[in-house]
């Protein structure tokens, strides 16, 4: 009983110290950069392809130039709203959780 709570505990060491090993003093040079400059597109992360997108996105819609003559034409000002108001609604049980009928 005595050697195989050895044997255990020198199992549980031995992951422990792999674990540490892996988690923290792995050299991250080995993997190679996920991103680099030399590829162009390819070699570029997922993530950081969205994210080239998402600015590309934004700088145009930054770049777009509002009239604001377009606010005094006759046309524009001869729309109407025709947004109606909700009317009011019963809000449910006191308690939702309660069996029905209570």
């Amino acid at each position: 009983m005595g050697s195989n709570k050895l044997l255990l505990g020198a199992l549980a060491a031995a992951i422990l110290v792999a674990g540490v090993y892996f988690v923290f003093l792995r050299d991250d040079e080995a993997s190679g950069p996920a991103l680099t400059t030399e590829g162009g597109a390819e070699s570029m992360t997922a993530s950081a392809q969205a994210d080239r997108e998402f600015l590309h996105l934004l700088q145009e819609l930054n770049a777009i130039q509002l009239n604001p003559e377009l606010f005094n034409n006759p046309i524009f000002r001869s729309l109407e709203n025709f947004h109606v108001e909700p009317t009011q609604q019963p809000v449910g049980r006191e308690n939702p959780f309660a069996p029905a009928g209570r």
